[in-house]
């Protein structure tokens, strides 16, 4: 059921207000605030009598501010008075800045979207209500000091980079250095490590989303990224608590390769014979890392393997369409130049979706992608057309 909100906040967190009324209203209830009601001309008095008088609830915005204002006091003072105990939730305390309520509001508990990004802010607000004009007709921007978007905790995500050579634990600390020279590269000081694999330098990294993203996009693009004189060979998106970054990307792989062939109405166990001879062709190829990248790549792995499955089931219309040649040969060296030929003249933004929309896909929805799925797969089925044609024309 609809209720009506008195917003209360101090004149210096009159955006935070703003947003917070916005979100209010927004899921069908009314909201009273001085910014959008107490027009030119009114009674400030009168109107803020008929606001604590005619609200359901009173939505306190604490910031010091707030705690600090004899105005504000009074405010949240009426609704206290008619609700003593909090049994009406006559008052509903949201906390957007650090501060320390004290005296009677100390003993209600408030909602706190300190330091939160805007959607979980959102959610936050909105569970705490359980339930003329100058509204704006579009949500306000959300408020900071300076009209910007304010640093809030990025959202944090882990994945794995590969570096090209061996490593021993007493280089420990040179990988460490390693990512403190990427944590200035890519200015975001919130890198850490993980963890680190014996052998192959794969480390275990947590940082930002935009830097992941930043170093993914700058992987794909180049044909050498390197990291302090240590190239960078592999970087993919892990579970938040994987253990074994490339054991559980083979996973991923592994389920989603026998559910595309299965979608080209190969049979189950068929299927899985093929996804593990594209598995032993990554995991031998000396490409390997770059294949645990790039789900693009092997993508069109798995569509040579039903081409030539295809073939040797005597259905030539099914193998023609894929990258058999005629001789029902495949070299699969061939099949990475073309198609890394082919990534490499996308757009950084195109490959970067398609990326995406396999990573998606061979991670079973485990990853959130927002991609345009349409745009996605126009993208795809251009691929696969030019991958066919270039190995084609070059077998």
């Amino acid at each position: 059921m609809s209720k009506t909100y008195f917003v209360s906040y101090n004149k210096n967190d009159v955006a935070w207000a703003e947003w917070i009324a916005w979100v209010v209203e927004d899921v069908g209830n009314k909201v009273i605030i001085q910014a959008w009601d107490f027009v030119p001309g009114n009674s400030w008095t009168q109107e803020m009598h008929n606001a604590t008088k005619n609200s359901d609830s009173t939505i306190c915005v604490l910031t010091e501010d707030f705690l600090n204002s004899d105005f504000t006091a009074a405010e949240w003072q009426v609704a206290f008075a008619d609700d003593p105990l909090g049994e009406k939730r006559k008052i509903i305390p949201i906390k957007v800045k650090e501060c320390k309520p004290d005296g009677l509001l100390k003993a209600r508990v408030y909602a706190d979207i300190v330091g939160k990004d805007k959607n979980t802010a959102k959610e936050i607000v909105k569970t705490a209500l359980l339930y003329g004009r100058r509204k704006p007709v579009s949500e306000p921007s959300f408020p900071s000091d300076h009209g910007k978007e304010p640093n809030f905790p990025k959202e944090m995500i882990r994945y794995a980079i590969v570096l090209d050579g061996e490593f021993e634990e007493s280089e420990k600390r040179g990988v460490e250095t390693l990512l403190q020279h990427l944590g200035k590269k890519l200015k975001d000081p919130s890198i850490s490590i993980i963890e680190i694999t014996r052998g192959s330098i794969v480390v275990h990294v947590e940082s930002a989303y935009e830097t992941f993203r930043k170093l993914q996009q700058e992987f794909f693009e180049a044909d050498e990224l390197e990291l302090n004189n240590e190239k960078i060979i592999g970087i993919w998106q892990l579970e938040q608590h994987a253990v074994k970054p490339v054991d559980q990307r083979l996973e991923f792989y592994r389920s989603s390769l026998i559910s595309f062939f299965m979608s080209k109405a190969v049979g189950e166990e068929a299927a899985e014979d093929l996804a593990q001879d594209v598995l032993v062709n990554i995991v031998s190829d000396q490409n390997k890392y770059k294949y645990l990248s790039s789900p693009a790549l092997t993508i069109n792995l798995a569509r040579v393997a039903f081409s030539r499955f295809a073939q040797e089931m005597d259905d030539d219309a099914t193998a023609r369409s894929g990258y058999v040649n005629p001789s029902g040969e495949v070299d699969w060296d061939e099949v990475y130049r073309a198609s890394v030929s082919v990534l490499n003249n996308l757009s950084s933004e195109d490959h970067f979706i398609l990326e995406q929309y396999w990573d998606s896909k061979f991670a079973e929805g485990k990853f959130d992608h927002v991609i345009d799925q349409e745009e996605a797969e126009r993208i795809d089925a251009a691929v696969e057309q030019d991958i066919y044609t270039n190995f084609i024309s070059d077998s």
